[in-house]
C-alpha cells in the first residue's frame, strides 16, 4: 500500500520534509491524480509550498505532505463557516 503512516515518535519536522509522487499522494488522499491537478489549477496547491517539479517542464511532480493535508484541511474548515 501506499498510505504513509506517521510514528507517534517522528518530529514535526520530519513530516514536513515528507515528499510523495502525485500516485502516493493520491493514495494517501484517497483521491485521484486527477483530483490534485484540479487542486493546483484552482490554486489550492501553490507551486514551491505544496509541491514542485523536477528538472524540466515534463518531470514528475513531487507533493509535500504535510502541506498539502494542512491545505486541504483549510480548506474544508473555510468551506464550513
Amino acid at each position: 500500500q501506499l498510505k504513509c503512516q506517521y510514528l507517534s515518535n517522528t518530529s514535526d519536522m520530519e513530516k514536513w520534509r515528507e515528499w510523495l509522487t502525485s500516485t502516493q499522494m493520491a493514495a494517501d488522499l484517497g483521491c485521484s491524480t486527477r483530483t490534485l491537478d484540479r487542486l493546483r489549477a484552482d490554486g489550492t496547491l501553490l507551486p514551491g509550498a505544496h509541491y514542485h517539479r523536477g528538472f524540466g517542464s515534463r518531470s514528475p511532480l513531487s507533493f509535500n505532505a504535510a502541506a498539502v493535508r494542512e491545505a486541504l484541511r483549510l480548506r474544508s474548515a473555510s468551506m464550513e463557516s
